[in-house]
């Protein structure tokens, strides 16, 4: 069975790896929780993964939809495989819609079901890879035809959307009652719980993966927040670090902690001394591999950082470290993943080993490349390997690092 990715590693790591191509997902939002740009932005991202993408619109005018888009990820206009479907213009009135694909009579299951067999023929031409969205609250105004005959057409629709490829509904919790909340994650595949709660005096967003095929998902609330590219999940790590400030504690007359490991504070230029040392005893060869095995084994707070925060996948756990490490006054570090090459980017700035060794004409930074292997090995318990491919020491403008699984 296929899986494919939602676009978006935070989801995909809480979903158990992505979904499956034909399956169906049911966001469940509340209001204020802008959960609408959550789905749009997977949609988006699914659209930009190739597929054919469809919007069923019952909920919100397409005008807004399509205004999104352009001003946040791309111009819909320009794609040949994005339909929109308006179900929503029509809903209130007789107000002529400006778009191409209208749904006439969309307070009318019987015109809406006959509708969307006539659009499954258009669908099925660009089956597998085809992403189906229906925002489909307003589908509950509808409820003088009998809740149950509702629910009965919604499965009915995602049966017959999701044999094309990935469903997606959105429901607002507000429109549910809880027994027909409770029949709805048991029709679909995966079920996204998305709500917003007053934490702080301030309102927080949160996301959680409620059901999925998959045993390795994981069913915990993630804080996310909306960007103006989209959205994106956070963890206390990224976002939160006057908490990781108050780490560092005075636990008696001389004793530091930090992130539960004692630690000590020492002039920056003690490992550049030492390394210049044994340069001079064993030559630079020697020397660096000394250095390189040295970081690779010797930092335990990796493993006191993996365990106490909560970091969801390893792009956010290169980052969160990158961040942890500048704390330390290690220099500032930008993070990028290649997809391609499977590695992992570092730029360093103010480095303050390598610019101790400024003029030394070859690469210095190999305890910080140690250090960064022996992370990402502490983390996913695989072997990596860590290149600094640019040095402040050899006359680069800044130190750079690779990290990638390790051939050996």
């Amino acid at each position: 069975m296929e899986i494919i990715s939602s676009g978006n590693l935070e989801i995909d790591d809480l979903s158990g790896g992505g979904f499956l191509r034909h399956s169906s997902v049911l966001f469940l939002v509340e209001a204020g929780s802008m959960g609408e740009i959550v789905a749009l932005n997977l949609f988006a991202n699914r659209l930009s993964l190739g597929d054919a993408g469809f919007i069923i619109d019952f909920d919100i005018p397409p005008s807004r939809i399509r205004e999104w888009f352009k001003s946040n990820i791309e111009d819909l206009e320009k794609n040949k495989r994005f339909f929109m479907i308006d179900g929503f213009t029509r809903m209130y009135g007789e107000t002529p819609s400006e778009e191409e694909y209208v749904i006439e009579k969309p307070r009318d299951i019987v015109h809406i079901n006959a509708y969307l067999v006539e659009l499954s023929k258009i669908i099925e031409q660009y089956k597998p890879n085809v992403c189906i969205l229906v925002l489909s609250n307003n589908l509950f105004l509808l409820r003088k035809q009998q809740l149950d005959k509702i629910i009965n057409f919604i499965y009915n629709v995602r049966t017959r959307l999701s044999q094309f490829g990935l469903c997606i509904f959105v429901f607002d919790k507000g429109m549910l009652e809880e027994r027909d909340q409770k029949t709805l994650e048991h029709m679909f595949d995966y079920v996204l719980d998305i709500k917003i709660l007053e934490v702080d005096r301030r309102f927080q967003k949160y996301l959680r993966v409620a059901k999925s095929p998959s045993p390795s998902y994981r069913d915990d609330f993630v804080p996310y927040e909306i960007r103006p590219t989209g959205f994106a999940l956070s963890t206390k790590t990224v976002e939160d670090f006057d908490y990781i400030n108050q780490q560092l504690k005075m636990l008696d007359e001389g004793v530091l902690e930090f992130l539960g490991s004692r630690v000590i504070i020492q002039d920056s230029k003690f490992y550049p001394i030492v390394f210049e040392m044994m340069i001079g005893e064993f030559g630079y060869e020697e020397a660096s591999e000394f250095m390189y095995n040295h970081g690779k084994i010797g930092l335990p707070l990796v493993k006191d950082f993996r365990e106490q925060f909560k970091v969801i996948n390893l792009k956010k756990a290169a980052e969160s470290f990158a961040k942890l490490i500048e704390l330390w006054g290690q220099g500032a570090a930008e993070v990028t993943f290649d997809e391609k090459t499977n590695s992992y980017r570092f730029r360093v700035e103010n480095s303050p080993f390598c610019s101790y060794f400024k003029g030394l004409g070859k690469v210095a930074g190999w305890l910080r490349a140690g250090v960064m292997a022996g992370a990402f090995e502490s983390y996913t318990g695989n072997r990596y390997e860590c290149e600094e491919v640019k040095c402040v020491a050899k006359g680069d403008d800044y130190c750079e690092f690779i990290v990638k699984p390790s051939r050996v």
